[in-house]
């Protein structure tokens, strides 16, 4: 048998037209075919070409316009960012996670107006300058030991300031020792041995930093940058309350604080609420303090998108209460008078420390002196007479302060006595009580039901 094959490898495109010419041949049979305009079809090709142009350039125009618009996160921006030393993913990464951070911690967005970390000089610094790169890392990783209670710095963290030291000591020597970077890499050293709680490396480093601002000529030096001055002025305050001793700087060297002696902080708050009636037997000095914090925590508790304080309003009313309280009241005195005057003074001053920074539910103050003096305060017999329920809230504002755990038995002893003096029994009436004095329902009403939940009401005095 014969077979034959078809092979159509050979097919070029003139036989494919000629078999499609003759496949069609039968159907176009009788139709006339009108072919378009050649002109036409060019002329409406160029139409559409130009407002193709026009429409994309206006598109363009418009998605660059809302480009510009759009703020910019600190992820993104620090993925752009060019450092002194190229850093990986995970510490661009940690960095972001840093700065978001310690901005919260001490400017808090739920009492603040927005204060994002890319509008400071501290992350711009950062990318210029190689001795605060390496002290911010430095800082980032004594903070994450503190956090995780590590009981050595780390090595990533030995190694960075290893770096910082040599580059601050080359600053130090040359024509940039006055500068604010070097000042700003000098509370940076402060920061680091604050946290890992070396207290000789700390005063040290305070000494140095409160030697350059003296060389500056003083603190009115820094007028021009009020977040430096702001943090020279916490670290002062830390120290002090930490230490138990005066402050390095006294109140009429603080630019924002001498402007104010003598008269109140109230103009600068939305609501200001009436002082306690226990409260207005406190000396005047003491009692002009009690007024501005009625009006602080009374404009936080009343917090909302529209009605938040400037963030650097926020730290500025917080510095000069704590130096005026740290000026005015016995903190230097260490008689065992636990006279009102006394007792509140040490009650005032731990509330403020619950404004202060914290990292996570630690905070990184440890103000000893002052918890030895207001937990001997509130375990001295007899002195307390009717003072309108000033007791109650010492207790649970020492407690959710600067007391701990191993303190529970005898401030809950004692916070039952009271509430049942009180006849208070239910979260409602306690809050309503407490609002009474300095108190900020979303920061120590959360503080207090988490510490003891409704223990408080439940413990039986024995």
């Amino acid at each position: 048998m014969f077979f034959q094959f078809v092979n159509n490898a050979t097919i070029d495109a003139k036989a494919r037209k000629a078999i499609r010419s003759h496949v069609m041949r039968g159907r176009n049979a009788g139709k006339t075919i009108t072919r378009p305009s050649r002109f036409v079809h060019k002329k409406n090709r160029e139409t559409r070409n130009l407002l193709t142009r026009q429409n994309f350039e206006e598109k363009e125009s418009q998605r660059a316009n809302k480009l510009f618009a759009i703020h910019q996160v600190v992820g993104h921006q620090l993925s752009s960012l060019s450092f002194p030393v190229k850093p990986s993913r995970h510490i661009r990464e940690a960095i972001h996670l840093f700065f978001t951070l310690v901005v919260d911690a001490v400017y808090p967005h739920k009492y603040c107006t927005p204060f994002e970390p890319e509008q400071t000089l501290w992350l711009h610094y950062m990318t210029v300058d190689t001795a605060y790169f390496h002290c911010t890392l430095s800082v980032m990783a004594a903070g994450n030991d503190f956090y995780l209670e590590q009981p050595g710095p780390s090595p990533f963290a030995l190694t960075h300031l290893s770096e910082t030291f040599q580059l601050v000591t080359a600053k130090l020597s040359g024509p940039e020792a006055l500068s604010d970077m070097t000042v700003t890499l000098v509370y940076g050293l402060v920061i680091y041995s604050q946290l890992r709680g070396e207290n000789e490396r700390w005063r040290i480093h305070m000494d140095g930093l409160h030697r350059l601002v003296e060389l500056r000529g003083g603190l009115d030096q820094f007028s021009g940058s009020p977040t430096l001055l702001q943090k020279i002025c916490r670290a002062d305050i830390d120290f002090a309350l930490a230490n138990g001793c005066s402050t390095r700087f006294s109140s009429d060297q603080v630019p924002f604080l001498s402007a104010r002696i003598g008269r109140s902080l109230i103009s600068e708050f939305h609501h200001v609420s009436p002082l306690p009636s226990a409260f207005q037997r406190l000396k005047p000095s003491l009692q002009l303090i009690a007024i501005d914090i009625m009006a602080l925590t009374d404009t936080l508790n009343h917090s909302t998108q529209g009605r938040k304080v400037d963030a650097l309003t926020y730290q500025e009313a917080l510095i000069t209460i704590f130096y005026r309280l740290l000026h005015t009241g016995p903190w230097n005195n260490i008689a065992t008078d636990c006279t009102f005057d006394i007792c509140c003074y040490l009650g005032i001053l731990s509330f403020m420390t619950t404004l202060m920074f914290q990292y996570g539910r630690r905070r990184l103050l440890r103000p000893e002196m002052l918890t030895r003096r207001l937990k001997a305060a509130l375990q001295h017999d007899g002195y307390t007479c009717d003072w309108g329920g000033v007791k109650l809230w010492l207790l649970i504002v020492g407690r959710i302060s600067i007391l701990r755990d191993e303190d529970d038995s005898w401030i809950l002893s004692q916070t039952a006595d009271e509430l049942k003096k009180l006849g208070i029994g239910d979260w409602e009436n306690l809050s309503r009580e407490l609002n009474r004095f300095p108190w900020i329902e979303t920061l120590h009403g959360i503080a207090l039901r988490r510490i003891w939940g409704d223990r408080i009401f439940n413990f039986r005095i024995t």
